[in-house]
């Protein structure tokens, strides 16, 4: 199996991060369709081919996905020593590479002997603290003789629901993204199919104002279940919601439509059925009737299948092209997983249309311009309070009757929410490519530069292009600058501009980690013919090389 280039500089990106970091436990942020599975097949067999007595564990949550990762696995590497450790698909406990469930794993911990590296399929679902099932795991490993233990993490969502980076925590896990695939990196490329959204899709939801915000398992919040499949499953909800996305989705095929709880599934399925063939999955759903709905989904004979919360990973129809969003949410992470069910290509499919009856995409913005953040410091505010008609005093928002006096106050009347007005919300932000510019290079060379705005900043390697305009009195030069002390991204872009540049006939040459070291082997860079530019993407006013011909 041929990788994609991306997939390729993904595996180089980690190689590199491991020569920098080499007691760390790194993260691969691949978005969906990048193919994290490939991945975590090509990473199991160099290690053992670079380490032949490697062993290796590979945990997810889902068995669906696990048995995905088995057979992309057995697809790149046909002989590659694996064993399966899930339930009823088996308990191998020896193999060099174990494939599992966390569930399952976790039961035979004492029995694994030594693991030498952990790969975590969608780690988004480790808990930051020190606690939850992924973690004790972890910890058990090492007690039982695994001290030395790596942790490599895929995810198409470093982050927790509240957008805080997973590496951001007193006792995170991670050390640092090693490398990334983004969407618009996959959109240029064409291997992802873009979302689209008709503006003046009807905001449709129920009373949200008694619909309590709850501690999940990442330690971001969400809506309480309960409270909000209860608002949701209003018979007014649900009957507006059906009757728009009935018109506007009789052009397409494939429906993929997201509840809160089984009820509200269950009054959405039925609602559904009057008009296409619909059917449910859920949780509870058996295995065998669950193979049979996506059997028939996929053939075309379901159109619309309604689920609650077990599609969001590791299911893979890429004819779907139509995602309707019936359950608010206030997480990045089921946002990003629900949005990447639409995403991937199929053949005669050009997009997937995007109905959101919810406020969710109004809240978070485009899906591919979700990056995670740093965390933020809680502010102090005013504490709401309505007042009490008869005697004025203030009281708490949710009183139900007035603190003071005893008056009750007026039972609010559940309204229907229904923004008919179109907002400027994406689902997609528009992707326009930069055209590049391409430059005559009369010669290059090389020097040492230190920032002058941040003197705590390493120094760099100055790769400055002599263009020929010419003009003889008009000399023009671009500068590229190469951060080869630096760490994280910026130290991957070097050396990967490194490699391509180096001029094999001087041999196999590492990329420096220092400046002094790279203008030492700089006589071994070949000289471009024609460099390309773009305006650089933070400040346009300078440039930024993006291609070589030599």
């Amino acid at each position: 199996m041929k990788l994609r280039p991306y997939q390729e500089k993904a595996l180089n990106d980690l190689d590199l991060w491991f020569e920098r970091n080499p007691k760390g436990n790194p993260i691969i942020n691949m978005c969906v369709g990048a193919g994290k599975s490939v991945i975590i097949a090509e990473i199991c067999k160099r290690c053992i081919a670079d380490h032949p007595t490697t062993r290796i564990i590979m945990a997810v949550a889902s068995r669906i996905l696990m048995q995905q990762n088995v057979e992309r696995l057995r697809a790149v590497w046909p002989e590659a020593p694996i064993g399966i450790c899930s339930g009823s698909l088996g308990k191998d406990m020896h193999s060099q590479v174990i494939f599992g469930t966390i569930q399952t794993l976790s039961k035979y911990t004492e029995q694994l002997g030594r693991v030498d590296i952990l790969i975590v399929d969608e780690c988004h679902s480790i808990n930051p603290k020190n606690e939850g099932e992924y973690r004790r795991f972890i910890e058990y490993l090492k007690v039982c003789g695994s001290r030395g233990i790596c942790t490599i993490g895929l995810t198409g969502t470093p982050f927790r629901g509240d957008g805080t980076w997973l590496t951001v925590s007193e006792n995170a896990l991670f050390t640092s993204v090693a490398a990334s695939v983004s969407m618009d990196d996959l959109l240029e490329s064409k291997h992802l199919s873009p979302l689209v959204l008709q503006s003046d899709t009807p905001e449709i939801t129920g009373d949200l104002s008694q619909v309590k915000l709850v501690n999940q398992q990442d330690g971001s919040k969400d809506y309480k279940v309960g409270d909000l499949g209860r608002a949701m499953s209003d018979e007014t909800v649900i009957r507006s919601t059906i009757s728009d996305l009935i018109v506007r989705g009789a052009d397409r095929k494939k429906w993929l439509v997201f509840c809160v709880t089984v009820d509200h599934a269950e009054k959405v399925k039925a609602a559904l059925s009057q008009h296409v063939a619909a059917e449910i999955i859920t949780g509870d759903t058996p295995a065998t009737e669950r193979m049979a709905i996506l059997a028939g989904y996929r053939s075309g004979r379901i159109r619309a299948l309604v689920n609650v919360n077990v599609l969001t990973t590791g299911f893979d129809v890429p004819e779907i092209d139509l995602i309707a969003l019936l359950r608010p949410t206030k997480s990045y992470v089921l946002y990003v997983q629900i949005a990447g069910r639409g995403m991937r290509i199929a053949e005669g499919k050009t997009d997937c249309l995007w109905l959101d009856y919810t406020s969710t995409t109004r809240e978070k913005g485009a899906v591919n311009k979700i990056q995670g953040h740093k965390g933020f410091k809680k502010t102090t505010g005013e504490v709401p309070f309505k007042t009490c008609g008869e005697c004025s005093s203030q009281n708490p928002v949710g009183a139900k009757e007035c603190t003071s006096c005893g008056a009750p106050f007026p039972e609010e009347e559940k309204v229907l929410a229904v923004t008919p007005e179109p907002d400027d919300a994406e689902i997609i932000a528009s992707f326009k490519p930069p055209v590049p510019t391409w430059h005559r290079v009369k010669k290059v060379t090389y020097a040492s530069h230190v920032s002058i705005k941040d003197k705590t900043r390493p120094p760099c390697l100055r790769v400055r292009y002599h263009i020929d305009t010419g003009d003889y009195f008009n000399d023009k030069t671009i500068d590229a600058y190469w951060f080869v002390q630096s760490v994280g991204r910026s130290a991957r872009d070097a050396a990967n501009e490194w490699r391509f540049c180096w001029d094999d006939k001087y041999g196999e040459c590492l990329p420096p980690n220092s400046v002094s070291k790279a203008l030492e082997l700089s006589i071994g860079l070949k000289i471009p013919s024609k460099i390309a530019t773009i305006p650089n993407r933070k400040n346009p006013k300078y440039l930024e090389v993006c291609n070589y011909e030599f």
